[in-house]
């Protein structure tokens, strides 16, 4: 019996740059941003692909390089999310997948994130 997909919105592979902290983390006054990679993107969030293992329901700010439709040019955009899925075990390259649902963000940096998702769905 096929498995009831939950998901509000489709995905698609992306591996955009992309930068993260912890909201509220100890370490939160000294901003301490950490690589990790974009596995996947929708307009509802990101797959987040780190070294360390963040506990559901930690929030995150998004530091992410998006392309501007087809060109070299990119856009810097930030983006608050929280992680609401954790891989039970880390890759191959020892990253573990974090499903992180978009919570906010200024209304510029929100549009520009859907307008880039929304491009490359429409590519598809």
């Amino acid at each position: 019996m096929p498995r009831e997909e939950r998901r509000r919105h489709k995905r698609v592979p992306d591996t955009s740059p992309v930068r993260y902290h912890v909201i509220g983390g100890p370490r939160h006054t000294e901003y301490q941003l950490k690589r990790a990679a974009n596995g996947n993107i929708s307009r509802g969030g990101v797959l987040l692909m780190a070294r360390e293992r963040l506990e559901k329901g930690t929030k995150v700010e998004m530091e992410l390089l998006l392309p501007r439709g087809g060109s070299d040019l990119v856009r810097h955009v930030v983006i608050q999310g929280e992680v609401v899925r954790v891989a039970d075990e880390p890759n191959s390259n020892g990253e573990i997948a974090h499903g992180i649902a978009v919570i906010g963000g200024n209304e510029e940096d929100l549009q520009a994130f859907i307008s880039y998702v929304d491009h490359i769905l429409n590519r598809l």
